[in-house]
């Protein structure tokens, strides 16, 4: 009969049926999205507005303060550890990064190699001074230091025995600061002895290993 529909046509209707559904339902979907994109647009320019309207912050007394004496204690640390490859009175601390400075340079961009670098120990040298300067400035000023400091081996890069005993000294010296070291001293009696002349210390040990010292007042 001409007028009846086969099995065929009726297959084809349910899968066009079937696929305009799913047509309907990407459509709502991507009108949703779009909505979303467009309240989020509006937001993000929004908040770029009240951004330019925000003027720009400039450091308080107290600000300065804390980066001067950041700064002070920096230098003084890098000269008595015997930092050498500049003047110490020519590093700058920048205000906006708070890492060091010499001559426009950012410290850490000028040592890029520290192993194969020849001045690879004065870098350990300002690594130290910047740590133990962010917790001196911070004691001093009341900041938020939790006064512990962890060294793991900071006698490498063949630092020597003066370096590292003028850095024992100034983590023992430190009333409020409790230092643990971590280091191998060479793996010799006599230069751990050197290292630790006139350094308050307790050596923590382990069966034949010693593990410290642990710098601490009692």
């Amino acid at each position: 009969m001409s007028g009846s529909a086969t099995e065929s046509d009726l297959r084809v209707k349910l899968q066009l049926e079937d696929k305009i559904d799913n047509l309907l339902k990407a459509e709502k979907s991507i009108n949703s999205s779009l909505e979303r994109f467009s309240a989020i647009s509006n937001e993000f320019k929004d908040v770029k507005a009240k951004l330019v309207g925000i003027p720009e912050r400039k450091s308080s007394s107290e600000d300065l303060l804390k980066y001067r004496r950041f700064q002070q204690y920096f230098r003084s640390y890098a000269s008595f550890f015997g930092y050498k490859s500049a003047p110490t009175s020519d590093i700058e601390i920048n205000k906006d990064t708070l890492f060091p400075y010499l001559a426009g340079l950012e410290l850490r961009q000028v040592n890029t190699d520290i192993k194969s670098d020849s001045s690879a120990s004065d870098f350990v040298r300002l690594i130290w001074a910047y740590l133990l300067s962010i917790f001196s400035a911070s004691e001093e000023l009341g900041g938020n230091h939790t006064g512990l400091i962890l060294f793991d081996e900071p006698g490498q890069h063949s630092m020597g025995v003066t370096s590292v005993n003028a850095l024992l000294k100034t983590i023992s010296n430190q009333m409020k600061l409790q230092g643990i070291v971590a280091a191998s001293f060479d793996e010799s009696d006599e230069v751990f002895e050197e290292s630790v002349i006139g350094v308050d210390y307790h050596l923590i040990k382990c069966g034949y290993k010693l593990l410290g010292p642990v710098l601490q007042k009692p």
